[in-house]
């Protein structure tokens, strides 16, 4: 495990107070045993913070111990408070740029000199920009300060890597692939790794939200390319709808995220398309 992978996504301490793991987790994430402790001590059936393995043992120093049990359900509520609009909008940011990067890779690869492509890579492409489109409405709502559940973004947003990554690498298997086939790579790392980046990039005056790694006719090309409307919504007349319903969903109550991750998600595994 490497250094930048070596850190708590709880508290984001680097490296972790007595690095734990979960027992049975093939993800490997590891977070501060006090940390993973207090976790488990305030949920009914605790699980893992991103795959959502379920916690029963954890793994301190080589040795075993039974997950400690709930002593204070009625005071369940979201342990990731630090993870706040700012973070989320620089992943959601950083998973779109990797998004756009293996869209054009796909359309290159599958259409480019004549090629018509398939009906696998017309799914592919069809996903990755759900997966777009999905992106692009969290980093909206971030930026708008809509109010939100840190884990179920968390979660949400560690299913949209695992998609982006089979998808880049070659092996995503549409309907039927399920979970063995993706890997589990939005780490602990991941998580405060990207918000050290955004800051970095904040201070920098010649940053800017284009800053993609994609050049402007890739950018142009892609901006056009629109192979199907964002997970869980239905597209309006004209096009260009998306951004003016979700702002008056948040206007209505700010649940926007919240629907999202319940009905709208893009689950690993899943159907790559809402048919």
């Amino acid at each position: 495990m490497t250094a930048e992978q070596h850190r708590c996504v709880i508290c984001l301490s680097s490296p972790p107070s007595e690095p734990a793991t979960v027992q049975g987790c093939s993800c490997g994430h590891e977070f501060c045993l006090a940390c993973l402790e207090q976790w488990c001590r305030t949920r009914r059936q605790p699980k893992c913070p991103l795959c959502q393995h379920a916690i029963e043992r954890i793994v301190c120093g080589g040795s075993e111990q039974d997950a400690p049990p709930p002593d204070r359900v009625e005071e369940e509520g979201p342990d990731l408070r630090c993870l706040d609009h700012s973070f989320f909008s620089a992943e959601s940011d950083r998973l779109l740029c990797r998004a756009r990067a293996a869209q054009m890779h796909l359309v290159r690869s599958a259409y480019g000199c004549g090629r018509s492509g398939s009906s696998a890579a017309d799914d592919a492409s069809d996903t990755l920009q759900q997966v777009i489109d999905t992106l692009a409405g969290y980093k909206d709502d971030m930026q708008r300060e809509v109010p939100f559940e840190p884990e179920a973004v968390l979660h949400e947003l560690y299913s949209l890597e695992q998609i982006v990554s089979s998808i880049a690498a070659g092996s995503w298997a549409g309907g039927g692939g399920g979970d063995a086939q993706l890997p589990a790579r939005f780490s602990a790392d991941d998580a405060a790794a990207g918000l050290q980046e955004w800051h970095d990039q904040s201070d920098s005056e010649e940053w800017s939200e284009e800053d993609d790694g994609l050049d402007s006719r890739t950018r142009k090309r892609l901006e056009r390319t629109s192979l199907s409307s964002t997970p869980g919504r239905r597209p309006t007349p004209g096009g260009g709808g998306g951004s003016a319903r979700r702002r008056s969903g948040a206007a209505g109550g700010g649940g926007g995220l919240a629907a999202r991750g319940s009905s709208g998600s893009l689950s690993a595994g899943g159907s790559g398309r809402r048919r």
